[in-house]
C-alpha cells in the first residue's frame, strides 16, 4: 500500500484575496484619519488645529468639477485634497478674495501643491456668467444642481442657526470626500497652510 501523499497547499479563494487587497488599501486611510483626529498628530501643543475640526467627518458625493478657463479639463471632487468655498449666484468681491487666498495657500504648499485642488461649490448658478470667470486658471467649479442643494448645504452647516452659503468659510475635504475642517472668515492663511502640511505629512492618500 502506498502511504497517502501530504495535502498540497490550499488555494486561496478569490473572496479572501479581495478582502486582503481591500485591507491593504483601506488600512492606511483609516489609520491616517484616526491619527489626525485622536492622537497628538492632530494637535499643536495640546490645542486643536487652526480651524474647526468636523467630527465625525461628513461625506460628500463625488461631484464633477470644471475649470471655466480650460473647459477641456475635467476633474472630480474625490481623489485629491480640496480647499473649498461656497457661493450662490455669481462670484462677488468676497468670493474673489477667497479665490486669491486659496491660490496663495496652494502655491505655499510647494512640492505638495499638486495634492491640493481649489474648489468652488456654486449654488444657484447664474445663467449668464461673465466669460472668463472665475479669474484664476485652475480654480475648479462644481455647479450644484437644484435637487442637490439642500443636502449639500446641510453637510456644511456647523450649527442649527448656521447659513453656510453666507458664512464665507473655507473648508478642507479629504481625497475620500470627507469634510474635515472649517475655517471662518479672518482665519490667518498661515494656519490653514500648517494644517494642510500636517495632513499631507501623515497621510499617504491624495
Amino acid at each position: 500500500m502506498h502511504s497517502p501523499e501530504p495535502p498540497g497547499p490550499r488555494r486561496r479563494s478569490p473572496v479572501w484575496i479581495l478582502g486582503l487587497m481591500l485591507l491593504v488599501f483601506v488600512a492606511p486611510i483609516v489609520l491616517s484619519w484616526w491619527m489626525y483626529n485622536y492622537t497628538q498628530l492632530g494637535r499643536d501643543g495640546g490645542a486643536y488645529s487652526h480651524g474647526e475640526l468636523v467630527r465625525p467627518p461628513r461625506q460628500l458625493p463625488d461631484l464633477p468639477l470644471e475649470d471655466p478657463l480650460a473647459p477641456a479639463r475635467s476633474q472630480r471632487l474625490h481623489g485629491k485634497w480640496s480647499l473649498v468655498y461656497l457661493a450662490r449666484g455669481t462670484c462677488d468681491d468676497r468670493c474673489e478674495q477667497r479665490f486669491y487666498m486659496m491660490r496663495q495657500i496652494r502655491l505655499a504648499m510647494g512640492r505638495d501643491a499638486e495634492r491640493l485642488q481649489r474648489v468652488l461649490l456654486l449654488f444657484e448658478p447664474a445663467r449668464n456668467a461673465v466669460p472668463g470667470w472665475p479669474p484664476y486658471r485652475g480654480q475648479l467649479v462644481a455647479q450644484v444642481e437644484h435637487g442637490q442643494a439642500d443636502a449639500l448645504a446641510a453637510i456644511f452647516t456647523m450649527t442649527d442657526a448656521d447659513r453656510p452659503l453666507d458664512a464665507g468659510r473655507l473648508y478642507i475635504i479629504d481625497p475620500l470626500g470627507n469634510l474635515m475642517m472649517s475655517y471662518p472668515p479672518g482665519t490667518d492663511p498661515t494656519g490653514i497652510i500648517k494644517d494642510l502640511e500636517r495632513l499631507f505629512k501623515y497621510s499617504g492618500i491624495g
